[in-house]
């Protein structure tokens, strides 16, 4: 009973969300399932990303669900956060501009010879400061974080920063109850 827009970019930071970056890159469309018991399709195009402002300005959301995956945990444990908080900020104020709700979702976890629990703690608590004021302003905290619903464990095969399928499923399960 809802409509959704979906708009998935590979590597995906904020410098694509606020149209700074201006090179096309691999986007994801999304075609959505014709009945409940479907999967969805997904179709790679190359295509310059569209900014929040312009996600806005044509869709008007009641929702705005942002998702940034394990690569951007680099840029959110990075030695000075303060630029990327504060594009995070503008974006999300601007998400919210119309009255939508902002929620976040914080990437799965990820097999410790990738990336350390150290490094995923500091890019949650820069996630969560980064959206203080918009969680103060809705009244509830905005941010999910995901990796305890989705740990990748030491064992677990595959690059060690994406989830399994089944993996995948119980994170939209527990994402989508959350």
């Amino acid at each position: 009973g809802h409509e959704v827009f979906f708009h998935g970019v590979k590597n995906g930071t904020p410098y694509f969300w606020g149209g700074k970056w201006r090179s096309p890159v691999l986007t994801r469309q999304y075609s959505p399932a014709s009945s409940p018991g479907e999967g969805g399709r997904f179709k790679d195009v190359s295509m310059k990303p569209r900014s929040v402002s312009d996600y806005v300005a044509s869709v008007d959301p009641d929702i705005f669900v942002f998702q940034a995956g394990t690569n951007f945990e680099n840029i959110l444990a990075g030695e000075d956060v303060n630029e990327i908080e504060r594009l995070i900020g503008e974006y999300i104020q601007i998400a919210a501009s119309r009255g939508a709700r902002v929620l976040w979702i914080g990437p799965p976890d990820a097999r410790d010879n990738v990336r350390s629990v150290k490094k995923q703690d500091k890019a949650s608590a820069t996630l969560r400061s980064a959206l203080g004021a918009i969680s103060e302003a809705q009244g509830y905290s905005c941010f999910f974080d995901s990796r305890p619903v989705c740990r990748i464990t030491n064992d677990t095969g595959g690059d060690g920063e994406h989830p399994t399928h089944q993996g995948g499923i119980a994170w939209a399960v527990e994402t989508a109850r959350w």
